[in-house]
């Protein structure tokens, strides 16, 4: 009776080199069959394992992106401007009638012509008056009044950028003299050791004027308040400018409140 030998035991890998050179490289790595095996049956596991939990693992470690197609977009402060009110044309005078002359059309007749009456033909021709179905008195070149109608340019929007940005009146020196003598220190910024730079923006329009100022930011103390009444102060400026053409721009600012110790 034959003794079952198991082919992936070091006992078969003897038995076939039994009475044969074992230093050959091929008895060495029939002994290591079995472990290259096991490693490679370990190691076609994990990468299964790694393929198929990898996208579980991205989706449980990535932030949930947004579904373009089911997300709202709610839009708020919109603000729609009012159109202008259509204004009726003023009442115009009632325009001066036209003198007018009856045109009547022959008549065929068997009676004689008078001689001495005035040909009709004549009569038209000589008048001055407009041929019509009748006769009525009035002016031979009425005015015909025309109502007044005036093209009202749209004022543009103000932009934040354009090729020549508006400038203060004399250039930058001009501007801090300017501010030296007219901003006054609040007291209370004063006595608080308030001190710092105020951002202002307002719009410069088309003419140089200053509008629309607000504070960007501010340091409190009075301080925002007397920024604000400077600018109010400030001359026209020299308007900005695009493609050659005055248009209003938004300006920021600055408006610097140092005390006199720092």
């Amino acid at each position: 009776m034959k003794t079952q030998v198991n082919i992936f035991t070091p006992d078969w890998c003897n038995l076939v080199f039994e009475g044969k050179n074992k230093n050959y490289g091929a008895y060495e790595l029939r002994q290591m069959s079995a472990k290259r095996h096991v490693l490679a049956l370990l190691l076609s596991i994990s990468i299964f394992v790694l393929g198929v939990s990898a996208p579980l693992l991205l989706k449980s470690i990535l932030p949930p992106r947004p579904n373009a197609n089911t997300d709202e977009t709610i839009l708020t402060n919109v603000t729609i401007d009012k159109p202008e009110d259509l204004k009726p044309p003023e009442d115009l005078p009632i325009p001066e009638m036209r003198r007018t002359i009856q045109f009547t059309a022959p008549v065929i007749t068997n009676n004689d012509v008078n001689d001495d009456e005035t040909p009709i033909i004549d009569n038209l021709l000589n008048s001055t008056a407009a041929i019509a179905s009748i006769t009525q008195e009035g002016s031979d070149n009425p005015e015909i009044p025309v109502p007044n109608f005036s093209l009202v340019e749209k004022e543009p929007d103000p932009v934040p950028f354009v090729e020549k940005m508006p400038e203060f009146p004399g250039g930058e020196l001009a501007r801090i003299q300017f501010l030296k003598e007219n901003i006054k220190y609040p007291s209370i910024a004063t006595e608080m050791g308030i001190s710092g730079r105020v951002i202002l923006q307002f719009v410069v329009d088309k003419y140089g004027k200053i509008s629309n100022i607000k504070v960007l930011r501010g340091i409190g103390g009075g301080c925002d308040e007397e920024a604000i009444r400077v600018a109010k102060l400030m001359p026209a400026w020299k308007p900005g400018s695009q493609n050659g053409r005055n248009v209003p721009v938004y300006f920021t600012f600055p408006i610097v409140f140092a005390l006199q110790n720092q």
